[in-house]
């Protein structure tokens, strides 16, 4: 190692070195001594051609004498450079050993140390280092003059002046200790002892030499305190002083020492391992200048550092300057011993500190520490980290004063700006010491992210000792902020307890929040924190008497005895959100008592405040935390609440009163009063979902009136009572729907529920909601509609309708049902833009419907799939309806069915219009096909295919074939020119068809045409009807007296002969009707019926509509004989009263109701000629004879 000389080298050069006289050298020439003038001699040597004269001879004998003595010095130094040369080649080739040399390099170094320390160096041997002769040792011991060991290296390299090894007076210049392992013990006062780790405990430390003009130290402590009046700091700083530079230091009687690879294990006064510096390389050597030099570089557990510096003697005293770079405050307080500090943070500072020491007292003192980014942590589970930008520390020592001066402790980031100044006392008579800190225009960020910044205008601290740490008083004042803080903490009695009184006053909520320290009642501030919203603290007082045992269970998870904390608030016009999800209340006057381990506030006045202006008045609050440390607990929090059913249809919207409620309310058309008592179960650490809550509610609303609660109805007047119960929602009360009567009930639990209403609908309800059917509905239908609560797939409205108290005339074509026979009608109806009706079932006797159905934003049906159509016994249909360009689409398909239902609908009218309902046309396309087309009197068509369409009542179009019994029957729509569409109808058995249409049932056999145009308006028509026969009419008896009677007519030839009449079986030759029809009438004039024995003459009407029937005729004996004189041209009108009457004929008339009407003859008609006979009519001439009614079944 390459160094200056150190003191004792450079006292041991002036004693052995000193300066040596040199002899005049004769062969220098010298001035001749002669007198006169100077010659110049100088060339005559070269000109002369002579000898020089020889020298004297004693002149001779010098010269040889130094010849010799040069020689000497020549052979000496040739020799010790052979024996150096030969000494560097053998230590080149490895280290050597010099028996005792070891002993006495460790004797030198003994007596640098001080008197009574011992060196030992073990397995010691020279070689080369850096190319340079030094002593290795494997181990190197110092220890105490008591013995104990002081320091132990494990491996070490001492270099010794050259010289001084030559001459045997050994002289160490440097020495460089590796792989050291130190302890380094924290003491309780935080002063710190070292010894080598794995090694003997430590004793004393070595003293430092005393300071100039001092005595000497007697003890082992180089920290102890200098001579009495200095202070302890100036103690401290000479010590490091005469440690580095003073004149008997070690470091200072050698050019260089070295520490490498060392590594410093912290541990504290109970025997825990606290930390470590895992490297530590240090330099102490000379600069230029004659300064002590030293620097170091640092490897712990937040990174490498550098620390560098320089000291000397200046003026009889000491002067130095130290620069840190990049120094984590983690390894900062590990060397000062505060490590166990309870906060972690990885702030680093780099800076300087210059001190000045003289006369046994510092002179100079001061420090600049600037910071980098980064954060502080307390060791608290509920204590946020505080985030730093820059923080910047500025200190000087008055000595005179013994006080810290504090110009500047300035920190800045994550929203806070803080500087103080202050000033540090150590000694204060009674107290020890005292702290003053001052500071203006403090900002703290605000408790929670989105609040303003807290501004503290002035701020005053005054804290003392020795026992403890004594907030004699803390005052924060500001725009929003008075509070004062005093309190102990760390006293003798409980190093680790705390006292605290804090005051305040007019502060608001928000900053009151902020100066809370989060580890005083942690779930209490956590809660206020996120929902105390705002308000004005009027009164405030804490006090805090924890022990350090209640401490330690605070910061792991308490709970901490009751007594150990008091609170106890005033607030006024606060404004509190209990949850997120909740609505926030307003207005309140709130007073509290906070305890070790509970919570109890009163609440007595507030509002909750909703959208759009809308607030219900909230009164009668408590809130009660019995044990806020328990992760499980629950705040007990009842209030009342009244107000108006908007607000309370608001609070319904809010998103965790909605998750119980399940209710989609518009407040805006709510109308009434509400009333509810609340108590919450609240979890203030971790809320849960709202609906697993112990909540409970109880109440109601009166007056109640809302909007399209039940599908488009309005429910007004409504008293409801309303329950609660974790989970479980119950609403029962009376009110009016739609106008009528309605009883609800609603039931709901987490698992879902069903919201249900019963009402009941008359004629009139139908008609105000447009459900008016005119006569096909008449009477009371009593109505339950039930809601699902639950998922949205599942909800739609369960309607059930009991139809006993109703009457239905052809709702449906065919259902007849009196009032007081059974019936009802399910569905499940799902509104949207259409209203799906789901589940349709209609069960009314001999009806049976079964299947879907989508109906219309406007009510119509727009669509409808029935598996089951079943409107008679026996059949089996099924049908399509699909609703096109305004008209139905009805497809029947199956094996059955029964064709009376639709026969008698065709020949009924229209049901008129109820008030204020439009009227649905028939317009319809229908498709049938069918194995078996059941009809009247037991007569069916087989393989039925029909095809119709209907437009405003009337038949457009028709395509029809099937078999009637063992005939054909065909059914088509043909163009005829000129005219419109008409409907042809063709049966080869006519009586087959009018009984299975339900017309006519008396007769038997014949052909049948009938043609009917097809079209808008009334429907002209002719029916032809060829060889039949009418079988026991009893109108035939009627006009007929007698059972059999003989009449004149023709044979097969033509011939007269007398024809016997049988009246229970009268055949007909020909019929022909033409008619006119119109929506459920039929009109029709100059009927002719025929055959060779009688006939008639037929017109009149027949009005299903009215259910009235009027037809007037004439009957015709011996048709041939007497329609011959009806024949006769010019005198046929006059003898036999038209084409198709006789010289002799009976009048009569048909009227009354259709299904009971009454035959009227008159028998005067029989003897009046044909032109006459027009004149008495039925009822003309004498009375006419009125027989009794003719029976329905014609």
């Amino acid at each position: 190692m390459v160094g200056h000389a150190c003191a004792g080298c450079k006292r041991w050069s002036r004693q052995t070195h000193k300066s040596v006289k040199v002899p005049f050298d004769s062969r220098i020439p010298l001035k001749s001594s002669r007198s006169g003038p100077p010659t110049n001699t100088s060339m005559k040597p070269f000109l002369r051609t002579r000898s020089p004269r020889p020298q004297p001879v004693k002149r001779s004998a010098v010269r040889r004498v130094l010849k010799g003595a040069l020689y000497l010095k020549l052979g000496l130094l040739l020799f010790a450079c052979i024996v150096f040369g030969i000494l560097y080649m053998r230590l080149s080739a490895g280290p050597l050993n010099f028996g005792r040399l070891p002993e006495r390099v460790a004797e030198a170094l003994a007596s640098r140390i001080g008197p009574g320390w011992t060196v030992t160096l073990r397995n010691t041997a020279i070689g080369l280092h850096g190319g340079a002769p030094v002593l290795m040792t494997d181990g190197l011991d110092v220890r105490a003059p008591d013995g104990a060991l002081v320091l132990r290296a494990p491996s070490a390299l001492v270099s010794v002046d050259g010289i001084s090894l030559l001459t045997g007076n050994l002289q160490p210049k440097s020495i460089e200790l590796r792989d050291l392992q130190l302890r380094v013990l924290v003491n309780r006062d935080g002063s710190l002892t070292f010894s080598s780790e794995g090694g003997e405990a430590s004793g004393p430390q070595p003293a430092p030499p005393p300071a100039v003009g001092g005595a000497p130290h007697e003890n082992a402590t180089w920290m102890a305190h200098p001579a009495t009046g200095a202070s302890p700091v100036s103690g401290v700083v000479g010590s490091l002083f005469e440690l580095i530079v003073g004149p008997q230091s070690i470091l200072n009687s050698l050019d260089s020492a070295q520490v490498t690879n060392a590594r410093l294990v912290f541990i504290d006064a109970d025997g825990r391992r606290r930390g470590a510096l895992d490297r530590l390389d240090a330099v102490f050597d000379w600069s230029d200048a004659g300064r002590r030099r030293f620097s170091a570089s640092v490897e712990g557990q937040q990174g490498g550092w550098q620390l560098s510096g320089d000291a000397s003697i200046e003026n009889g005293g000491y002067r130095a300057a130290l620069e840190a770079n990049n120094a984590p405050i983690q390894d900062i307080l590990l060397l000062t011993g505060l490590s166990a500090l309870p906060a972690t943070t990885d702030l680093e500072f780099s800076g300087r500190v210059d001190a000045a020491y003289a006369n046994g007292r510092v002179t100079e003192l001061k420090a600049k520490l600037d910071s980098n980014a980064g954060a502080i942590q307390i060791d608290d589970k509920d204590t946020s980290p505080l985030t730093v930008e820059h923080a910047t520390i500025e200190a000087s020592w008055d000595e005179k004063a013994r006080a810290l001066d504090l110009p500047r402790l300035e920190l800045d980031g994550g929203g806070n700006r803080v500087q103080l100044q202050g000033r540090l006392l150590t000694a204060v008579a009674g107290e020890g010491w005292h702290l003053a800190l001052t500071g203006r225009d403090l900002i703290l960020s605000g408790p929670a992210e989105g609040d303003k910044p807290v501004r503290i205008g002035t701020l005053g601290a005054e804290l003392s000792g020795p026992d403890g740490v004594v907030l004699k008083s803390v005052r924060l004042d500001g725009p929003e902020l008075a509070a004062e803080i005093s309190g102990v903490l760390g006293a003798s009695a409980d190093p680790h307890g705390l006292n605290l009184n804090v005051r305040a006053a007019k502060t608001d909520v928000r900053t009151a929040i902020r100066i809370w320290p989060e580890a005083v009642a942690p779930p209490v501030r956590t809660f206020l924190k996120a929902n105390l919203k705002a308000g004005l603290l009027d009164s405030f007082a804490l006090k805090v008497a924890m022990t350090g045992d209640d401490i330690l269970k605070a910061v792991s998870g308490g709970p901490i005895p009751d007594e150990t904390l008091a609170i106890d608030f005033s607030i006024v016009n606060g404004t509190l959100k209990a949850a997120e999800g909740l609505p926030p209340v307003s207005g309140m006057s709130v007073t509290g008592r906070v305890t070790g381990r509970s919570v109890a506030l009163q609440a007595p006045t507030g509002r909750v405040e909703m959208p759009e202006g809308r607030s219900l008045a909230a009164s009668e609050g408590t809130f009660r935390l019995e044990n806020y440390w328990d992760d499980n607990a629950l705040a007990k929090i009842d209030f009342r609440l009244r107000g108006s059913a908007d607000g309370l249809g608001a609070l319904l919207q809010q998103p965790l009163v909605h998750e119980i409620a399940g209710f989609d309310v518009d407040p805006a058309t709510m109308k009434g009063k509400t009333d509810m008592h609340v108590g919450i179960g609240l979890a203030v650490n971790d809320i849960p979902a709202f609906a697993d809550l112990p909540l409970k509610v109880t109440g109601g609303v009166s007056e109640f009136g809302i909007d399209k609660i039940f599908g488009k109805d309005r429910l007004e007047n409504a008293n409801l009572a309303i329950a609660y119960d974790r989970g479980n929602l119950s609403i029962k009360g009376d009110g009016k729907l739609g106008g009528s009567g309605a009883s609800i009930d609603v039931h709901k639990t987490p698992d879902g529920g069903e919201a249900n209403v019963a009402f009941s609908l008359d004629d009139a309800a139908r008609a105000k909601r447009g459900l008016s059917f005119g006569s096909q509905l008449n009477g009371p239908l009593a109505i339950k509609a039930s809601l699902p609560l639950g998922p949205p797939e599942k909800q739609g409205i369960r309607v059930e309708a009991d139809l006993t108290k109703a009457s239905v005339d052809q709702l449906i074509p065919g259902w007849v049902k009196p009032s007081g026979r059974p019936g009802k009608v399910s569905f499940t109806m799902v509104e949207g833009p259409t209203t799906e009706i789901r589940d349709l079932q209609l069960d009314a006797g001999a009806v049976q419907l079964h299947g879907s159905a989508v109906l219309s934003g406007e009510g119509g049906l727009e669509k409808a799939d029935l598996s089951t159509f079943k409107l008679s016994p026996g059949d089996d249909m099924r049908a399509q309806i699909d609703r096109v360009n305004g008209a139905y689409k009805v497809v029947i398909r199956g094996n059955v069915g029964d064709a009376r239902p639709f026969t008698k609908s065709f020949g009924s009218p229209s049901a008129p219009a109820g008030r204020g309902a439009s009227r649905d046309t028939k317009d319809f396309d229908l498709d049938v096909a069918l194995n078996i087309l059941a009809g009247y009197n037991s007569e069916a068509i087989t393989n039925a295919a029909i095809k119709l369409s209907m437009r405003k009542d009337n038949i457009r179009q028709v395509d029809m074939k099937g078999r009637l019994g063992a005939t054909d029957i065909v059914a088509k729509t043909v163009n005829q020119a000129g005219a419109g569409p008409t409907i042809v109808l063709q049966s080869q058995d006519a009586g087959a068809l009018l009984r299975f249409l339900d017309v006519y049932k008396r007769m038997v056999g014949g052909d049948l045409v009938l043609q009917m145009a097809a079209g808008d308006g009334p429907q002209a028509g002719a029916l032809t009807l060829r060889d039949f026969a009418l079988k026991n009419e009893p109108a035939l008896r009627r006009i007929i007296p007698t059972q059999t009677q003989v009449v004149a007519g023709q044979d097969k030839a033509g011939n007269p002969q007398a024809v016997r009449v049988d009246v229970n079986e009268v055949a007909f030759t020909k019929a022909r009707v033409d008619f006119t029809r119109t929506a459920g009438r039929l009109e029709f004039k100059d009927a002719a019926i025929f055959g060779s024995q009688v006939g008639f003459t037929l017109g009149g009407y027949i009005d299903n509509a009215k259910d009235r029937m009027d037809i007037s005729g004439t009957f015709v004996p011996a048709y041939g004989l007497n329609n011959a004189f009806a024949q006769v041209p010019l005198f046929g009108p006059l003898l036999g009263g038209g084409q198709y009457e006789g010289l002799f004929a009976v009048n009569f008339r048909v009227a009354g109701p259709s299904d009971a009407p009454t035959l009227t003859v008159n028998p005067l008609s029989a003897v009046a000629p044909g032109f006459l006979r027009k004149l008495f009519g039925a009822g003309g001439g004498a009375t006419p004879t009125e027989a009794p009614p003719i029976a329905s079944d014609r």
